[in-house]
């Protein structure tokens, strides 16, 4: 959120990640079907309390019902689609909007910040398009007036697509970036990391981070000719017997059931 101004699919995948490792789910892919397994047994309600924040608990929620302990990426899709949009998902997002504005990153709650642009954008399209209607049948010739609505029109739509990126970061927030930045830029080098044991958990350990920051395949680049091992979260069918065909194989599951409920969110936020 603090590199984006917004939480986005990747933000989900990542805690998806975050979790399996944590060792609250696994992934698992049995000939080409893919589910995610509760590895624990936890309260999903949302109390507070316990190692899960309460965002996770939520996003818990989204992919398993109370009883489930299994759960098919259909099984998922239909949890999705029994509702037009998902207010579960609405709340992961606020949850995290508010966490990082807690910490004192954000000079603003970036959701309701991006809330009210988007809001003056909508008010600002409705106004011109009736302008614009209204000059059509009344305005005198030449109707050169139509120009200033339709520019109003094409403004609105900016307002609103750059609604999230409106810098709102506070100097604590912007050295906070910077750190996240350098960071970033170490997942990201091209020399490949020296073997060693445990190796392979630094990997693993940083691969949500890296996902998050988009920078996964270059992360995974800098392991690609170690011995890799299955981890304990990632159950399959076939044999995974290099680190090339372990992302190939995570990489596209994680990312489609991301963007499944991202696109699935309220859009109040």
């Amino acid at each position: 959120v603090l590199m984006e101004g917004k939480v986005s699919a990747r933000s989900i995948a990542s805690i998806l990640l975050d979790l399996a490792q944590r060792e609250y789910i696994q992934v698992s892919s049995n000939r080409g079907v893919f589910s995610f397994i509760k590895k624990r047994s936890v309260d999903l309600g949302v109390s507070p309390g316990g190692a899960l924040r309460p965002f996770e608990k939520v996003l818990l929620s989204k992919i398993f019902n109370s009883q489930q302990e299994k759960s098919s990426l259909k099984d998922i899709q239909v949890r999705i689609g029994r509702h037009v949009f998902s207010r579960k998902i609405a709340e992961v997002y606020m949850e995290i909007y508010q966490n990082i504005t807690k910490k004192g990153y954000f000079m603003e709650n970036p959701r309701i910040l991006h809330r009210k642009y988007r809001n003056l954008g909508l008010m600002l399209f409705f106004i011109a398009f009736l302008g614009f209607i209204f000059g059509i049948f009344f305005a005198p010739e030449p109707k050169f007036l139509l120009i200033f609505w339709a520019a109003m029109i094409f403004t609105s739509f900016i307002i609103i697509r750059l609604s999230p990126q409106i810098p709102n970061r506070t100097i604590k927030g912007q050295k906070e970036l910077e750190e996240w930045l350098k960071f970033k830029k170490y997942l990201s080098e091209q020399s490949p990391i020296g073997y060693l044991e445990g190796t392979q958990r630094l990997f693993e350990k940083y691969l949500p981070y890296a996902i998050a920051m988009q920078v996964e395949v270059e992360w995974a680049r800098r392991f690609i000719e170690h011995p890799f091992q299955i981890p304990d979260w990632y159950l399959c069918s076939k044999p995974v017997v290099i680190l090339e065909d372990f992302i190939n194989d995570l990489f596209p599951v994680i990312g489609f059931v991301s963007k499944e409920l991202a696109a699935s969110k309220e859009p109040v936020v």
